[in-house]
């Protein structure tokens, strides 16, 4: 077994016996630390996987580090510095798991945890018209919200935080955008959005200048400009 050292270069060498003469061979091993892992980012992604998850810790080695979500298998993980790593999520069924790193085939003692999340899915929009200036409420109706970490919305490319009002919808602000048709699509984790196509339509904010009659009775007819 190889004793407690400081990571870096170390010769090795034998003997036939205790205290015996040892062997001039100029071998040397590698000492690495031990790995940990100190959190991870999001803290959820979708049970169908390829969720980006930042791993941050000690002791990650370039090539020799992977990431261990639960009991699948162990993932190659991209090794950005010897404290921050990224992983790509695998598959797995809904619910939390314990993610570790792996260096060298041996497992880190400490982990944190990551919640797989349903894929959610949007069917609904209300308005389907909105101003073209941005700021009104929408209302989407969703499947798979449940168990949400935290919800977004994005109007096209432009992502903005939303909140969840029930078990099947959630409301956000629309942003300012260009005219026509915009995509809008939600994610549980900030990162894995939607890809339902479900648009709105924008529209330039219509602007009253007058009415024909400025006091009426119920059942009166007046004409409106503007």
């Amino acid at each position: 077994a190889i004793p407690a050292r400081k990571a870096g270069m170390r010769s090795i060498e034998v003997a036939m016996a205790k205290g015996g003469e040892m062997s001039r061979s100029g071998m040397q091993v590698e000492i690495v630390g031990v790995a940990a892992v100190t959190s991870v980012s999001p803290v959820s992604g979708v049970a169908s996987g390829n969720s980006i998850v930042t791993v941050t810790g000690s002791s990650f080695v370039a090539g020799r580090t992977a990431c261990k979500f639960g009991s699948a298998a162990a993932v190659d993980a991209t090794v950005l510095s010897s404290s921050e790593a990224h992983c790509v999520a695998p598959a797995a069924t809904r619910g939390p798991v314990d993610v570790h790193v792996v260096t060298l085939d041996e497992v880190s003692a400490s982990s944190q945890q990551f919640n797989y999340v349903a894929d959610a899915e949007v069917v609904a929009l209300a308005p389907v018209f909105t101003p073209l200036q941005g700021g009104s409420v929408l209302t989407v109706t969703a499947k798979g919200l449940q168990g949400a970490y935290g919800t977004w919305c994005k109007f096209g490319s432009v992502v903005t935080a939303a909140q969840l009002t029930s078990a099947e919808t959630l409301s956000c602000v629309s942003v300012n955008n260009v005219a026509g048709n915009t995509t809008v699509e939600v994610s549980l984790n900030g990162q894995d959005f939607t890809s339902s196509g479900i648009t709105m339509e924008r529209v330039t904010a219509m602007n009253l200048t007058s009415v024909s009659r400025a006091t009426v009775v119920p059942g009166s007819i007046i004409s409106v400009t503007g």
